[in-house]
């Protein structure tokens, strides 16, 4: 299932009218359609995979977001005959959404943006609901026209250069992990399996799409134990003293393999970033 804004709007135009599982308050009273939701004028801007869009507020400064970044956006759709499709559940804040698991047409239009900026878009229903072997569209899918206003970029850690190979000065461990010491720590102790271990914690595939982040939640690390993490990643984390931040290189066989059980995991060779910041 896609975990995106226009994916649930999917369902909204069947039975909901809140974005589910995302909590926060239900707008009272959503906006009515705009007097264009059936077709873009003119002057709209033609995108290219196909949508039209067009400035409604416009927004400030210059920095778009960019394809690793996430975003904190407030949105309302509707279909091309004015019916409510769906809307953001909290209208004050948003909600946040990260480019790489949003539907590309969404993604497409959310890159064009600066922060404050309203834009209003018209998407096909191909774009809208495209294929998808364990979400079919449903049988009421339709052409959607949005308003998304984008409130804040929340930016990615920086990809790493060396993704497809480790350096030279990286050490290599018989299992394949490869492990560069980005920052010294402190003490001797490693990791041991059933302590609880704070981390904050980045991953990319070799393309150079992140796929999880620690760092983009704010200013807590995150909390796991040794047994929660893929193979290659625990040894590499126990070889770690606290205060330490490693890059490693797992290869799939100690990740989630080249085609992996579930979706949202990433397939083949894998690069982590890993701040071990305290461990009980």
């Amino acid at each position: 299932m896609r975990s995106t804004f226009l994916v649930f709007a999917v369902y909204l135009l069947i039975v909901v009218t809140g974005l589910a599982g995302l909590g926060g308050p239900a707008s009272a009273a959503p906006p009515s359609a705009p007097p264009d939701v059936a077709a873009p004028p003119p002057t709209a801007q033609k995108t290219a995979s196909g949508q039209a869009t067009r400035l409604v507020v416009p927004g400030t400064g210059r920095k778009h977001p960019g394809g690793n970044d996430c975003v904190r956006l407030r949105y309302v759709s509707w279909n091309r005959q004015g019916a409510l499709a769906g809307t953001s559940s909290n209208d004050d804040e948003g909600e946040v959404e990260c480019l790489h698991r949003m539907l590309p047409a969404i993604a497409e239009t959310a890159a064009m943006m600066v922060e404050g900026e309203t834009r209003r878009l018209w998407i096909p229903k191909a774009l809208a609901f495209p294929p998808d072997d364990d979400d079919p569209p449903p049988a009421r899918a339709s052409d959607l026209t949005y308003d998304l206003t984008l409130l804040a970029i929340i930016p990615a850690p920086p990809t790493p250069r060396s993704l497809k190979a480790p350096p030279a000065r990286a050490r290599k461990l018989p299992s394949g992990v490869a492990i560069e010491i980005l920052r010294k720590g402190t003490g001797s102790l490693h990791p041991a399996e059933g302590q609880q271990l704070s981390m904050n914690l980045s991953g990319w595939t070799t393309d150079g799409t992140m796929f999880q982040s620690t760092t983009m939640a704010g200013d807590h690390p995150a909390e796991f134990t040794l047994a929660a993490l893929v193979p290659g990643l625990r040894e590499g984390v126990q070889q770690m003293v606290v205060g330490q931040r490693a890059r490693m290189w797992i290869p799939a066989a100690l990740a989630y393999g080249v085609k992996p059980r579930r979706r949202a995991q990433p397939a083949g060779n894998l690069v982590f970033e890993v701040e071990l910041i305290s461990v009980r």
